[in-house]
């Protein structure tokens, strides 16, 4: 038996499909959170604290959003490098394990470069409504704080979720605002210093993985897409003598988990999801029709 297959391409072939264009009904419960480890979980959704200062959200196991650092230090009113608390390139930083009392986790990594050394503190407090509340701060010696800039924390995104959904936000004097992210790689998307923003709505069309950040002690933010990511980039105040970031994570309305039907006591439905190649991530491969 032979059969021909037709195929033709298209841009938006080649692009991919958003995954909230395709989403079904999702039902959400407000979860209380549940400590576990180094994680804080919401039904299946976990924002989990890791040794190297990164903080961690999936879905099901599916990357929602990682916080990193961001520093750069200036020598002669000049760029001179950059560096991050997870970057192992520079090493100037100590990783501790975290710790976990009275509903806070605490890291407290230790900075030494070329001689200097000070401490890098970050927390993550669990709110009486089940918000988190973090908090990040670097000290360092008088002289190095002078020449140490862009103190920041990124929320990244990775592309194939959060390209094409719109971001909700909330500003001081409670008007509400969204813009689309575009599916262009290393492009400013949104950045105004004079608009004070008080929440930042994520996925609002995409329900599985929905949630806010509302900056604290920040006063300047830009989002802007790099190479297969999208990042939400919060500065602190800038009055701010310390160059403490703050801002509070709301992750309590996660997708309703139902208790799934077995056999044998395996899950079948789980078992048969399986993932295949992204094609966004995999321009120049072709999609097996009989596959």
């Amino acid at each position: 038996l032979l059969v021909a297959f037709s195929l033709s391409a298209t841009l938006s072939d080649s692009i991919g499909t958003a995954p909230f264009k395709e989403e079904q009904d999702i039902k959400l419960n407000e979860y209380k959170p549940v400590i576990k480890g180094n994680a804080v979980f919401y039904g299946t959704r976990k924002l989990e604290f890791l040794d190297d200062g990164k903080i961690a959200c999936t879905q099901d196991g599916t990357p929602v959003f990682t916080i990193i650092t961001y520093y750069s230090e200036r020598r002669d009113n000049k760029f001179h490098a950059a560096f991050s608390t997870s970057d192992k390139k520079n090493n100037r930083f100590k990783t501790t394990p975290v710790e976990f009392s009275e509903n806070t986790f605490t890291q407290r990594l230790e900075y030494s470069h070329e001689g200097n050394s000070g401490e890098f503190i970050q927390t993550g407090t669990l709110l009486a409504d089940g918000r988190i509340k973090i908090e990040q701060k670097l000290t360092l010696p008088e002289e190095l704080r002078t020449r140490v800039l862009d103190d920041s924390i990124f929320f990244n995104f990775p592309a194939d979720h959060i390209y094409g959904s719109d971001i909700v936000m909330t500003k001081k004097d409670g008007e509400t605002e969204s813009f689309s992210v575009p599916e262009t790689e290393n492009i400013p998307v949104k950045n105004d210093w004079r608009m004070l923003v008080s929440k930042f709505t994520f996925f609002r069309d995409y329900k599985k993985f929905a949630f806010s950040v509302e900056p604290l002690v920040a006063d300047w933010w830009t989002v802007r897409n790099y190479q297969q990511r999208t990042t939400l980039r919060l500065f602190p105040a800038i009055k701010s003598t310390d160059k403490t970031i703050s801002c509070i994570i709301d992750l309590r309305n996660a997708p309703h988990s139902e208790n799934k039907p077995t056999q044998a006591g395996l899950d079948f439905k789980k078992l048969e999801n399986i993932r295949t190649f992204d094609t966004r991530l995999t321009r120049n491969m072709m999609t097996n029709p009989s596959f």
